[in-house]
């Protein structure tokens, strides 16, 4: 029975919800250092080369910078969770949160 409720609830639930970019030029700073950006969404992003140790849940003050290939620029503070680390391909992914109304509505309007 834990068998079955853990998979119900981490295992890969099919397509994203949300559109993913993977045709970006950004970064995000993270304890003073930019990582390059592998791939964002409304509500996340993933970057390449980390090199620092980070834990699933932990919350960091980060700033992002992008430039899109429609364009669009985003430059913005707020905190991101750590959704996953994987330590052997460097790639970090997280969620934004604590982002300003006016960037929310912003980033809202990009990806609808």
């Amino acid at each position: 029975m834990f068998k079955r409720i853990w998979h119900s609830l981490f295992k890969n639930s099919g397509p994203r919800r949300e559109k993913r970019e993977t045709d970006v030029n950004g970064t995000i700073l993270i304890n003073g250092i930019h990582y390059p950006m592998v791939d964002w969404s409304f509500s996340g992003f993933s970057v390449k080369d980390f090199e620092d140790t980070v834990y699933r849940g932990d919350r960091l003050p980060i700033s992002v910078q992008v430039e899109t290939s429609k364009g669009a620029s985003f430059t913005f503070d707020c905190t991101m969770i750590v959704v996953r680390f994987a330590e052997d391909s460097k790639e970090l992914a997280g969620a934004f949160v604590e982002v300003p109304q006016d960037v929310r509505v912003a980033l809202a309007d990009y990806f609808d």
